[in-house]
């Protein structure tokens, strides 16, 4: 792996990383009294899966004084808004518990402002913490495939910090633990002028959030950096309403696939219905902040994708039907919005006046009844549902069996 250099200034944020400039709240004497209850089999655990999830600092950006600027700056008092999603992903050659995590601003649908992978770990009992930054992000261009990415990257695709710029913790009370980067390990070169350059930084990671600063000083004791200009970022992680939560539970899915069975079908057709007795998979193929695509394969039928897009009312759900040659059918697009606040395990998905106006217009006007339902039980099943009157049809498919990648569905390129 190659080690990293400084970047002048501001750059060195893009490490993520949290700096020694303004020191955190110490743990109260009952908070270190506790600290055994984090033993050192568990620490690594449980410090990742305190950050898994998606967090942001919008409150603190809401108590901003006016005199702070919200734009980085490369000097003076300053603070701009970040959204962080972190996400635990599986490949030995980073560990027992890597995590890989996403910085957008100013929030969810902005643009990413930067990819790490933090791996926690314990050296003689004690809670450390390791960096990496990727040498080529575009192999996150398609979105679609991140978890693929992670689950296959070579740790020489990546970038690293020396040995004397772990992160190491203290674990103060059960479930939090307080790190510090020690300027005077953690001594690189500037990338620009060369000049050595002290990394200091703190993490204080617990079940009410994340803080975090980050700073850089040349050897002559001017400062490079301090990221940001003010106090700590303070992140708070966020409460999902239940329509972004089924949402991130399917986008956690990304890249993966199903097989699935028709569980309710009533009343059976005769002749059966196009599904019956065929080979169904879902794959969750592209994935971005606002939108989920999920092509439903029906054998070597490919015509058929699910498209599930956060919107004012919640959620939008789409059916994009292809033709094997890519070009739209005739019956495409149709779907609805959620019209309720529904749950985290299931939202419903009433037929929209345009769907009305196509089945109409395509003389299946019992099809304007319809109503559609995902559901999702994590780690365990996802449904697919159509209801009307005198109809009921849904499809389950079971998340604990991972499938091989299908070929992708038609029009998808």
């Amino acid at each position: 792996m190659k080690q990293l250099s400084a970047r002048a200034a501001l750059g060195l944020a893009a490490v993520g990383l949290v700096a020694a400039c303004a020191p955190l709240p110490r743990a109260t004497g009952d908070e270190a009294q506790s600290s055994a209850a984090a033993s050192a089999s568990d620490k690594a655990l449980i410090a990742r899966n305190l950050l898994l999830g998606e967090f942001s600092n919008s409150a603190q950006m809401r108590a901003l004084e006016a005199a702070i600027s919200s734009s980085p700056a490369r000097s003076g008092a300053w603070i701009d808004a970040q959204h962080a999603r972190f996400v635990a992903f599986e490949n030995p050659r980073f560990g027992a518990h890597p995590l890989y995590f996403e910085w957008r601003s100013p929030g969810a649908a902005g643009p990413v402002t930067r990819r790490r992978i933090w791996v926690f770990e314990q050296v003689n009992g004690a809670l450390q913490m390791r960096f990496f930054s990727f040498k080529d992000e575009s192999v996150f261009a398609d979105q679609s495939r991140w978890q693929d990415v992670l689950t296959r990257l070579d740790p020489a695709a990546t970038v690293s910090y020396p040995e004397g710029c772990r992160v190491k913790f203290s674990a103060l009370g059960a479930r939090r633990f307080q790190g510090q980067l020690n300027p005077a390990t953690c001594k690189i070169p500037a990338q620009r002028s060369g000049k050595e350059l002290a990394l200091a930084a703190s993490i204080d990671i617990s079940e009410s959030g994340l803080r975090y600063q980050e700073s850089g000083q040349y050897a002559d004791g001017s400062m490079a950096f301090t990221v940001p200009g003010t106090a700590a970022y303070a992140f708070t992680r966020e409460l999902l309403s239940p329509a972004d939560a089924l949402f991130e539970g399917i986008r956690a899915l990304c890249g993966k696939t199903f097989g699935g069975r028709i569980s309710v079908n009533e009343p059976v057709t005769n002749p059966p219905d196009v599904f019956t007795g065929e080979t169904l998979l879902m794959h969750v193929r592209d994935c971005d902040p606002t939108t989920l695509r999920v092509p439903f394969h029906v054998s070597n039928d490919r015509s058929r994708t699910w498209v599930i897009t956060r919107s004012a009312a919640g959620l939008k759900l789409k059916h994009d039907h292809r033709k094997a040659d890519g070009s739209e059918d005739e019956m495409t697009m149709y779907g609805g919005d959620t019209l309720d606040r529904g749950l985290e395990s299931r939202q419903t998905f009433p037929a929209d006046a345009h769907s009305q106006a196509l089945f109409t217009r395509m003389k299946i006007p019992v099809s304007n009844q319809n109503v559609w339902a995902l559901e999702l039980d994590p780690g365990v099943e996802f449904r697919y549902e159509l209801t009307r009157p005198q109809r009921t049809f849904k499809v389950t498919f079971d998340l604990q069996k991972p499938l091989p990648t299908p070929p992708p569905a038609w029009g998808s390129n």
